[in-house]
C-alpha cells in the first residue's frame, strides 16, 4: 500500500506509512503526500482495514470543507442563501436543492477537480432561485460559469470513476 496512489480534488497522491509503537491509526495530507501511522503490532494483512475508515473519514471532513469553501465564493451571486447545507452519501446525484432551500452534496466530489465542484455548487445554488431546469435557470449558470457545459458533460461521463 505505500507508494499508491489516492485521489484529492481532480489528482492522485502517494501515500506513506509510517509504523510506530504504541500508536493510535492516523492519517494526514500534508505537502502533496497522504501520511498513514500505523501501530507497529498491525501485520500488513491488515493494513486495508485500517487504512479504509482513516480515508473515508479524512474525505468526508474534507468534501464538508471544501464544498463550504466553494459555497462562501459563489454564494455573492445570489439574493438567497441556502437553509443549511451538507455533504453526504448521495447515490445518484452529485447535489440536491430542498423546497426549504437545503442543500445537499455528494462527499465523492472531493475527488473532482475544482471546476466541476464549482459547476455543481452553482447549479445547485442556482436550484436557490430556480427549482427546475428552465432556460432561465441554465442562463443563470451561464452567467456565472460559461463553460458550464464542459464540466457538465465531463461529469456525465467520468462521475463513475470519482471513488475510492
Amino acid at each position: 500500500l505505500a507508494g499508491e496512489k489516492f485521489p484529492l480534488r481532480g489528482r492522485n497522491y502517494k501515500l506513506k506509512i509510517i509504523r510506530k509503537e504504541n500508536t493510535e491509526p492516523s492519517l494526514c495530507f500534508y505537502k502533496g503526500t497522504f501520511t498513514a501511522i500505523i501501530p507497529e503490532a498491525v501485520s500488513y494483512d491488515e493494513y486495508r482495514e485500517i487504512l479504509r475508515p482513516l480515508f473515508l473519514r479524512f474525505y468526508h471532513k474534507k468534501s464538508q470543507e471544501m464544498i463550504m469553501e466553494r459555497v462562501k465564493k459563489y454564494e455573492i451571486y445570489f439574493d438567497k442563501k441556502p437553509e443549511k447545507i451538507r455533504t453526504k452519501e448521495l447515490k445518484n446525484t452529485w447535489g440536491t436543492c430542498s423546497g426549504r432551500n437545503n442543500i445537499s452534496f455528494n462527499w465523492r466530489l472531493v475527488f473532482a477537480k475544482t471546476s466541476i465542484i464549482d459547476y455543481v455548487v452553482i447549479h445547485e445554488l442556482c436550484h436557490l432561485k430556480h427549482k427546475n431546469h428552465s432556460k432561465k435557470f441554465w442562463k443563470n449558470i451561464e452567467k456565472i460559469m460559461s463553460n458550464y457545459k464542459e464540466n457538465k458533460e465531463w461529469l456525465r461521463i467520468h462521475g463513475n470513476t470519482l471513488n475510492i
